[in-house]
């Protein structure tokens, strides 16, 4: 990655939602970061504060509404993706990872329609282009894109590192990072997510758990190359061998008594 810290690099710290906090806050992630001469900075789209809470530079996302497009047009983007894997690898696992789709209302009856007919008619390399560009165009034209590029027009970090590929929250603040040329890195969330078409966003670097979801990255998301995903284990795990929270038994038994 061409992030040099001879100097303070600033570093964004993204979450879209909370499932990153066990991750990248609750864990010693931050002054690892320091150390190391990171310049570290939450931007934070969650409702948690962590100025308040962990004492941490923040820089809050007040706008949360996204397109509302993007969540149909993300279903469909899901269901083609499994429809190529099953059609590559001749494996029915794949359409048990589908979230099921609603006929319960006019509204739904509408979105449910649009999502089957791209599983069925767009269900190759291109038509999954077509519906993630239509997905980041209706992202750019909000509100919520706007706010977030002015906050990085202001601040300017180096890099924007997302802390979860799956959620629609990351959709804005990715593009407009990468359209004001602002390096764009994202933490594959789970160990699962890969085969079950659980990434909405596209970035310039990928993080990732072990060698088998970098085989999987690259077969699953083929415009990926080598040079961009990093094989580093995972943080979730940290506090597991962290014996400095460690209760002495009487004291678990007092407090959970």
């Amino acid at each position: 990655m061409s992030i040099s810290n001879s100097k303070k690099s600033k570093v964004f710290i993204l979450f879209p939602d909370g499932v990153g906090l066990r991750n990248f806050a609750f864990t010693q992630f931050k002054e690892i970061g320091e150390q190391q001469g990171f310049d570290i900075t939450y931007w934070n789209n969650t409702i948690f504060s962590l100025k308040e809470e962990l004492g941490y530079p923040e820089l809050k996302i007040e706008s949360t509404r996204i397109h509302p497009k993007t969540p149909v047009i993300n279903h469909a983007r899901k269901r083609v993706e499994l429809s190529l894997s099953r059609k590559r690898t001749k494996d029915n696992v794949y359409p048990t990872y589908r979230f099921p789709l609603r006929w319960n209302s006019i509204k739904n009856i509408a979105k449910s329609s649009f999502v089957k007919f791209h599983e069925t008619f767009s269900a190759t390399p291109k038509g999954w282009q077509r519906l993630m560009d239509d997905m980041n165009a209706a992202e750019r034209s909000t509100a919520r894109y706007r706010e977030v590029k002015t906050q990085l027009e202001e601040h300017r970090p180096d890099l924007v590192f997302c802390t979860t590929q799956r959620a629609t929250q990351a959709i804005a603040p990715i593009l407009a990072a990468k359209d004001l040329g602002i390096k764009t890195a994202c933490w594959i969330y789970s160990w699962d997510n890969l085969p079950k078409g659980m990434t909405t966003v596209e970035t310039d670097y990928y993080f990732v758990w072990s060698d088998l979801m970098k085989e999987q990255l690259l077969e699953y998301y083929p415009k990926t190359r080598q040079e961009q995903i990093f094989v580093t284990g995972t943080p979730q795990f940290e506090p597991h061998y962290d014996a400095s929270i460690l209760l002495r038994e009487s004291v678990f038994v007092k407090i959970m008594v």
